[in-house]
């Protein structure tokens, strides 16, 4: 059978028994076989659904999208690598745990939306616990090589202040916007994924704050390690 949605033909190869589709687009496969030259069968991916009429790649763009087919709703995602923070999402679908299967489409965006948003606090605590080992070698011992790893430190955390500012805007305009895609009882969920993506941002900065003070840290330690030695010279060079 099939439908179309948005434009583009659908079609189902395979007998939907899980909570999870995969989706195909077929755009994707004609241009993976311009690329290596050789005809793909789109069968071997074993899809649920292949979409035809997309442009190639199109689907890196339909994240977060809400799909209809028949009665079904259906958010779409991409998974770029097998493992990620969808994974106890996936899980809770597959043993219909909690409240995620009885709900609709609006409450599944913000499950996936909140197992994103906590991936962070994990990866943000391990940059914390590795300043405050920075910070003691500064102190005790400072090497050359402290300062590489502190600039290392400053760039990771600017690029987790542009990965995470995009977020926030996104959590703020989907609670100012009235949809009918959202219902009222999934609105305090996302406001509270609204206030973890607050308090991240004030994650970053304090962590961008310290490594700055590492740095001046740094420098003072030299320079007094450097006063010593030169004191040091000079009662040497005055005997």
């Amino acid at each position: 059978p099939c439908v179309h949605i948005g434009g583009y033909q659908l079609g189902a190869h395979y007998v939907i028994s899980e909570p999870l589709v995969s989706l195909i687009n077929l755009g994707s496969v004609r241009d993976l076989e311009r690329v290596v030259g050789e005809a793909i069968d789109p069968l071997r991916f074993r899809a649920n659904i292949y979409v035809n009429g997309a442009p190639p790649w199109s689907e890196r763009d339909w994240r977060g999208t809400e799909v209809g087919i028949g009665g079904a709703r259906l958010v779409v995602t991409f998974q770029e690598r097998s493992g990620d923070c969808f994974d106890p999402v996936r899980e809770r679908l597959r043993q219909g745990q909690g409240r995620i299967r009885a709900q609709g489409a609006d409450y599944l965006a913000y499950a996936l939306i909140d197992a994103l948003i906590d991936s962070y606090f994990p990866l943000l605590e391990r940059y914390g616990e590795t300043l405050d080992v920075m910070e003691q070698q500064v102190v005790e011992a400072p090497a050359a090589d402290h300062i590489t790893r502190i600039h290392e430190v400053k760039r990771d955390m600017l690029e987790l202040r542009r990965a995470l500012w995009p977020m926030r805007e996104m959590m703020s305009h989907l609670l100012r916007e009235d949809t009918a895609f959202i219902g009222a009882a999934t609105r305090p969920f996302l406001r509270d994924c609204a206030d973890h993506v607050f308090q991240l941002m004030d994650m970053v900065e304090i962590d961008r704050e310290v490594a700055s003070s590492l740095f001046d840290l740094h420098l003072s330690s030299v320079g007094l390690r450097m006063n010593e030695i030169m004191k040091v010279l000079t009662i040497i060079a005055t005997i």
